[in-house]
């Protein structure tokens, strides 16, 4: 209990008062209103002309946080609360964040902060290192909530089935999965490299069922969810797995390729090249740095491909100070 000015009201008059405070903005919401047997009190805030302003102690309301930061005030020094790094990834109900060396002994905490702030949370992880190794898994431990890294996330109308410790997968390319689905046509036969656990694909033919995609991933772990979510959205008509490395791919003739490995792809231009044809489109993604984003990557591409006709060419996501991953839309002609 504290004390705070509160209005002091008969009860015949409560209802009416409470009105007019709400009117003015005066009642503060962040104590409890309080009576006796003849008075209500209204605690307020600001300045009133009104002569039944008393101070009387009242209840402090169970605020709810609004922020990462507002439920740390107080339990994490200055110092520390500068370090906060307060943004995170969400994937299905599991929230991914980094922590700065000078916070890890203050994880537990900051997991419970973003599961008070966001009810809808169950887990929260932090990441343990950079994307490493030839399936390219940034692996991360789980500091908060129920014990596990597999989720199910859902974007742009389909269901994402994935472990974080298994897989890539990367929630703020969602937007850019929707800009390719809506350049896709009717029938198209697509290739899609480097599937993971299927995004592109699904989100494609979510949009347009009349397309034949071929998802390619080497990873098992990732192909086992790749083939798990094709019929947890009930795609099976539209999309065939195969598990393999993209370089030993043969006798295919698609109109579209997709190559979402930002890396590296130039290193499989080959593959798209003895499998696509005059006319085809290549979504081709990779890392550029300042003043032209996209100078390097197209460069790349001329160097494996000779001719080509630019359709499109889009920064997708910040990589690094000075760099962004871009795609390049070619047609080969």
């Amino acid at each position: 209990m504290v004390k705070k000015k509160c209005i002091k009201v008969r009860k015949s008059e409560a209802e009416k008062m409470r009105r007019k405070l709400e009117a003015k903005n005066l009642i503060n919401k962040d104590y409890c209103v309080s009576s006796d047997d003849e008075y209500v009190y209204f605690p307020v805030k600001g300045s009133t002309d009104r002569t039944e302003v008393i101070e009387r102690e009242v209840r402090e309301k169970n605020r709810k946080p609004k922020s990462l930061k507002d439920f740390l005030e107080g339990k994490v020094s200055e110092e520390e609360m500068e370090n906060l790094v307060t943004s995170f990834d969400l994937i299905g109900d599991i929230a991914v964040i980094e922590i700065p060396s000078e916070l890890e002994d203050k994880e537990g905490l900051i997991g419970k902060a973003i599961m008070t702030v966001h009810p809808s949370i169950k887990t929260v992880c932090k990441r343990k290192s950079q994307t490493m190794g030839e399936y390219r898994i940034r692996p991360v431990e789980v500091i908060g909530g129920e014990n596990r890294t597999e989720t199910t996330h859902s974007e742009n109308g389909v269901k994402i089935k994935l472990d974080l410790n298994k897989t890539y997968f990367n929630s703020r390319m969602c937007n850019e999965r929707k800009i390719v689905a809506d350049k896709v046509e009717e029938g198209e036969n697509i290739g899609y490299f480097f599937a993971g656990v299927g995004p592109f694909a699904l989100v494609i033919v979510k949009e347009n069922p009349s397309v034949n995609i071929t998802a390619v991933e080497l990873n098992p772990g990732a192909y086992h969810y790749l083939k798990e979510n094709i019929l947890l959205n009930k795609f099976s008509r539209s999309i065939k797995p195969i598990q393999g490395d993209v370089r030993e791919l043969e006798g295919f003739d698609f109109d579209r390729v997709i190559m979402p490995l930002p890396l590296s792809s130039d290193s499989f231009i080959d593959s798209v090249m003895r499998n696509t044809h005059e006319g085809s489109v290549v979504h081709y993604y990779s890392v550029g740095e300042q003043p032209d984003y996209f100078e390097g990557p197209i460069q790349e591409l001329k160097e494996k491909i000779g001719e080509f006709r630019v359709l499109d060419k889009r920064k997708v996501l910040s990589y690094a100070p000075g760099k962004k991953e871009v795609c390049i839309d070619i047609e080969l002609v």
